[in-house]
């Protein structure tokens, strides 16, 4: 099995018992989906701030409830029939936003508290970049007209292994894992990516 087919099929068990029961509650609330994607970037900022000043464990939550929020915008988009191309718009720059603000939390975090903060600023950046790159193909390659996501390490990933390491405080562990992720990830996407965009033209 894929690694595209393992993550459509557990996000299908998610939409089945989690997404769409409580879009359904929302809906009822009269809740728009851009305010939930506004209220997520709340959170992504409120984990940035906690994570600066050395409170991890916050950050791992609000990063959590960023998360479900995270999913509950599209759920909600489609169950009101709302989905729009400047939803999705918002959607994708709150995503990038919300990532990166944690890690600049953290590089902040090293540089006031860590004597020698060179190192786990430097595995910030590599993080960050690779996240960057991985995002940035999916859309090159979209635009091109291919849809999907290929490749491991994708963002639902990425923000697992921040939570976990911010809730378990080890920031700098978590780091090595992201790291390592990313640029293994970026690679294995520009590779699939590759092999998909089979014509002659330069």
């Amino acid at each position: 099995m894929k690694i595209e087919q393992i993550r459509y099929y557990f996000r299908s068990k998610l939409t089945t018992y989690l997404e769409e029961p409580t879009a359904n509650l929302l809906s009822k609330m009269r809740i728009n989906p851009n305010q939930i994607t506004f209220l997520g970037i709340f959170f992504g900022v409120g984990a940035s701030v906690a994570v600066t000043n050395g409170k991890f464990v916050l950050a791992g939550s609000l990063i959590f409830v960023n998360g479900f929020l995270d999913l509950m915008d599209g759920a909600l988009a489609r169950k009101l029939n709302m989905k729009s191309k400047r939803g999705a718009f918002f959607d994708s720059v709150a995503d990038r936003l919300n990532e990166a603000v944690v890690l600049m939390g953290l590089s902040i975090y090293f540089l006031r508290f860590l004597d020698q903060p060179l190192v786990p600023v430097t595995l910030v950046v590599v993080s960050l970049t690779g996240s960057l790159v991985t995002s940035y193909m999916r859309a090159r390659m979209e635009g091109l007209g291919h849809q999907g996501s290929p490749g491991f390490f994708t963002r639902a990933e990425r923000i697992f292994v921040v939570m976990v390491g911010l809730l378990v405080s080890r920031p700098i562990e978590m780091l090595w894992v992201l790291s390592v992720g990313t640029i293994l990830g970026s690679i294995h996407r520009f590779i699939s990516i590759w092999l998909r965009l089979k014509d002659n033209t330069k």
